[in-house]
């Protein structure tokens, strides 16, 4: 996965969080996430796809990877570590 240049911000307790409060971050990060992340998505499901990789949906079922479940999956795995997004001091 490629990195992704999101502006980020402190979140006042300790942690990170996307900048989107002021106008202009809002519009860059919008514009990141639609021109970077979400391309980004759509190669991961389509690699995992390819491979013939599955995953057990909420009925239990196997089904391929769409973007949304990968992203997701970052998303899940991003907050159970997020460690690896603080900032140096």
């Amino acid at each position: 996965m490629k990195r992704i240049n999101f502006k980020i911000e402190t979140d006042g307790i300790g942690g990170l969080r996307l900048a989107v409060y002021n106008d202009s971050n809002f519009k860059y990060n919008s514009n990141m996430y639609l021109t970077e992340f979400v391309p980004e998505c759509i190669r991961i499901s389509n690699d995992l796809n390819a491979e013939g990789c599955k995953y057990s949906n909420i009925n239990g079922e196997e089904v391929d990877f769409r973007p949304i479940d990968v992203e997701m999956a970052i998303f899940s795995w991003s907050v159970k570590n997020s460690s690896y997004f603080k900032r140096d001091a």
